[in-house]
């Protein structure tokens, strides 16, 4: 009987309100060249002010929606 695989988990913390920073994260998965059973993309925050991140994106549209783009594009193993 085969040994079952060992469970790994690993963490990549990014900041959403960063298009540069999400880019540079899902870069960074894809050089682990593993493959990814599980993606918990949990953005959720409310903002009370109306802000405008580094992009030049409301904060809120940036984080919830625009910022998946490059984790979809840069990272081919989802």
């Amino acid at each position: 009987m085969a040994e079952p695989a060992q469970n790994r988990l690993w963490l990549l913390q990014l900041d959403l309100a960063s298009l540069r920073a999400t880019k540079v994260a899902a870069e960074k998965f894809s050089r682990r060249k593993e493959r990814l059973d599980v993606l918990i993309n949990s953005a959720g925050k409310m903002y009370d002010d109306y802000v405008i991140t580094v992009d030049g994106l409301e904060q809120t549209v940036e984080v919830k929606w625009v910022s998946l783009i490059p984790v979809c594009v840069f990272t081919p193993v989802l």
